[in-house]
């Protein structure tokens, strides 16, 4: 006569849930990457990433000039150009295809997911960092800017990080933290206009 199985013990699940909380960071990162590494080639580039590869493919002085220069009604961008010149960067290591360009994002993206649940641990502990980078690492939005050659990914990865570090910052006084907060905020403010509405409330007393 066959009996069933025992189920797990508490002390089993307790087990595992540990051993998963104390690989947190790389449970999430699996996850996000799982997540984001098909739409890199799943689909071609669509008209704002196009412009994306061929403007920073025209080069520092000649962005600068379509972006200060109004043509015709208005300039040839309005946005900061920290995302053009590392995109244009990285094109002239790894090519122009739609893999090798959204990768850029895929880097940043992951950079936000890792962000995210290191802040998480620090303020309310291991397990709500990972259930904070299991969120980031499922999110429509996080997806599908990880896998689109524009500067949102970009962004979101520095005030991500700016927000750690100046929770740092505060809980050490430590002048790095504070040097690197303010290094990444200012970046994130060449990356998009509309950074500083994410920057501003930080500066409120707590």
């Amino acid at each position: 006569m066959r009996t069933r199985a025992n189920p797990p013990t508490r002390e089993v699940l307790d087990r595992i849930g540990r051993s998963v909380v104390a690989r947190g960071l790389w449970v999430t990162v699996v996850v996000g990457l799982a997540a984001r590494l098909p739409g890199l080639v799943s689909k071609p580039l669509w008209y704002d990433e196009a412009f994306s590869v061929l403007f920073s493919r025209a080069g520092l002085s000649a962005m600068m000039s379509g972006t200060l220069a109004a043509t015709g009604a208005s300039a040839a961008e309005i946005h900061p150009l920290l995302y053009y010149v590392l995109l244009g960067r990285w094109a002239s290591i790894l090519g122009e295809s739609g893999a090798a360009v959204r990768a850029l994002s895929l880097v940043f993206g992951m950079g936000t997911l890792a962000a995210a649940y290191l802040l998480a641990r620090q303020l309310f502990g291991p397990r709500s960092g990972i259930a904070c980078g299991l969120i980031v690492a499922i999110s429509p939005f996080q997806i599908h800017y990880s896998q689109e050659v524009r500067m949102y990914s970009l962004l979101a990865c520095l005030l991500m990080t700016a927000t750690l570090l100046l929770r740092e910052a505060m809980r050490r006084d430590a002048w790095a933290a504070w040097l690197g907060f303010a290094d990444l905020s200012a970046a994130a403010q060449y990356t998009h206009n509309l950074a500083a509405f994410f920057l501003l409330p930080l500066a409120l007393p707590p």
